[in-house]
């Protein structure tokens, strides 16, 4: 995944006790929407999992170094960065 898609994704969420598997679904105060698909929960009872849908989640920064990117016979280093939309999709510093 790209940066962008990863932070994007709804996050699952087991602890083993209790067990419980707990998943985002909620909307934040900036109106994004977080929820595991139907499929994917459908899949997890399937396996026997007891499921909960959890109001809130973790909050993350997401800095990764790319080395992929070249210009003619040069390397370019690069830092991509992305500012999870749950808390508003800012940093708080910098």
């Amino acid at each position: 995944m790209d940066p962008l898609s990863s932070i994007l994704s709804p996050r699952v969420y087991h602890k083993l006790i209790p067990n419980v598997v707990e998943y985002e679904n909620w909307t934040t105060v900036y109106g994004d929407h977080f929820e595991v698909s139907a499929d994917v929960r459908a899949s997890l009872q399937k396996r026997g999992h007891v499921l909960q849908g959890i109001a809130g989640g973790t909050i993350c920064q997401f800095i990764v170094q790319d080395l992929e990117t070249s210009r003619g016979n040069k390397l370019v280093r690069k830092l991509v960065g992305v500012s999870d939309p749950r808390k508003g999709g800012l940093p708080a510093g910098y």
